[in-house]
């Protein structure tokens, strides 16, 4: 019985604790609206640009949180993103509430795509097909940290957007 209370206590504190460090500006960066994919995907094919998914949790996932301040952010990925991608941010808050069209839009997409944590990037080639995954699917060790800078991310995206088919 202790225990568990010694339990509970010590989750409510690390969950207090994790909701004050968030950045609420953070939250700003993010679509109200449903995301229709199947638009997002013709506007990438008319671009010419790589239609890129991520799916996260903008205030509780902690990687999600440092790609966002130390890749996606940055003055550098933010000018390749706007000339070579369609970059389509699937949020899942645990402290924000979505609105429920928005939430529902983003579950099906989450199991239309099979992703089963996060952060979770999915890129589609300009036919919709993906083409690529990270973390790949069971993928225990995904290396994110390979990608946690601009170049890498950049380079990354670049290799894709190359061999695309």
């Amino acid at each position: 019985m202790i225990r568990n209370l010694l339990f509970l206590f010590l989750a409510a504190a690390l969950v207090i604790g994790c909701h004050h460090a968030v950045d609420k500006g953070f939250f700003d960066r993010f679509d109200t609206v449903p995301i229709n994919c199947a638009t997002e995907v013709a506007k990438a094919k008319a671009e010419n640009k790589l239609l890129l998914l991520e799916f996260g949790s903008s205030d509780s996932c902690a990687p999600c949180q440092r790609f966002e301040r130390e890749v996606f952010s940055q003055p550098e990925f933010l000018d390749y993103a706007g000339s070579n991608l369609v970059f389509v941010r699937v949020d899942f808050p645990f402290y924000t509430d979505l609105s429920s069209n928005v939430l529902a839009t983003n579950t099906c997409l989450m199991a239309q795509y099979n992703v089963g944590g996060f952060p979770t990037f999915i890129a589609l080639n300009p036919k919709g097909d993906e083409i690529w995954r990270l973390p790949q699917t069971n993928d225990l060790d995904p290396n994110f940290e390979r990608l946690m800078a601009p170049k890498a991310f950049i380079s990354q995206m670049n290799t894709l957007k190359n061999n695309r088919q």
